[in-house]
């Protein structure tokens, strides 16, 4: 058993005071939720990729990429990495990420924990994302025992565990189990999009997990060629609509422009994450071991049509 969360608070000495309003006096229908909305121009992403995937034996996408930048814009800025349990802020010992995934098999949302993903490789985290969804493509996702738990239980019984469950992760400083690691082990949930036929996106705002875990969301929207100035020249470019939700109680405005600039930066030179070492690495072992690992069968077209790295409804 492990506990995911140093093992005492923030003290209340070391939060700012409008911090400290919003955690210990902000109540329903207060929203202590903050939005910045920004765009990123993704033409040196788009080159990374087709660069990669040449040698690669999987695909790499997008998800990938905007998951590995999350996570290292969050070692960067580790004030973002902390969530609130009851009126305290405490920080959590590790980096994981949360990212949302279409289940082919169910036709829902799906939660998949990345853990230590400020510590893993690009090809590592596409390698892992594909695996589950294979899985769940087969009936096995990771968290399915998780389902079924609560559909053995009535309704009324389900949704009282649900609520409890809720409670307890909310209130109390608890360690994780398999149970409840999406639950209680990481502070952002990230969304990507940019699947096919998904509409331009101007605006969008993440609805608000019952959990105080998640103290943010980061999501993604399709790109589409825009008129930008570059150079002082007119030129026109992919761009992709970029959103950052952050929690009042634990950061402030400028804090969000600043870890939303640095997230803006690795998404557009992949190769400030060192990924290039990352992906070099993981090709060759991929190389070594193809009669270990096979690919993953029509990657591009898995991507494209089974919608793997989205979901229609964000759960954060």
């Amino acid at each position: 058993m492990k506990w995911p969360l140093e093992t005492s608070p923030i003290p209340d000495s070391e939060l700012p005071l409008y911090n400290s309003y919003y955690l210990h006096a902000c109540r329903t229908p207060e929203d202590p939720a903050m939005i910045w909305g920004t765009e990123v121009e993704v033409s040196k992403l788009q080159d990374y990729l087709r660069t990669a995937n040449r040698e690669s034996s999987f695909l790499l996408t997008t998800s990938h990429i905007l998951i590995r930048a999350v996570a290292k814009a969050l070692e960067k800025h580790p004030d973002f990495n902390q969530r609130v349990v009851g009126k305290r802020i405490y920080r959590f010992k590790a980096i994981h990420v949360l990212m949302a995934m279409q289940d082919p098999r169910e036709q829902q949302a799906e939660l998949l924990l990345v853990k230590d993903a400020n510590q893993r490789s690009l090809s590592d985290i596409a390698q892992t994302i594909w695996k589950h969804h294979q899985d769940a493509a087969r009936g096995n996702f990771t968290y399915q025992k998780e389902k079924q738990t609560f559909r053995f239980f009535p309704q009324p019984i389900g949704r009282w565990i649900l609520n409890f469950q809720q409670f307890l992760s909310n209130r109390f400083h608890l360690p994780e189990t398999s149970m409840c690691e999406r639950q209680r082990c990481s502070p952002v949930l990230v969304n990507y999009l940019g699947f096919r036929g998904a509409p331009p996106m101007k605006m969008f705002k993440a609805s608000r997990f019952p959990n105080e875990s998640l103290m943010m969301n980061i999501t993604m929207g399709p790109s589409e060629l825009r008129p930008i100035v570059q150079n002082e020249r007119v030129v026109i470019r992919p761009v992709a609509p970029l959103f950052v939700r952050a929690d009042h109680r634990t950061v402030d405005a400028y804090r969000i422009a600043q870890f939303t600039e640095t997230l803006r930066s690795y998404i557009s030179n992949p190769d400030q994450m060192d990924v290039q070492t990352g992906t070099r690495q993981a090709t060759s072992k991929t190389k070594q071991n193809r009669s270990e690992a096979k690919p993953i069968p029509d990657a591009r077209a898995a991507e494209t049509n089974s919608n793997t790295h989205h979901t229609t409804s964000s759960p954060a």
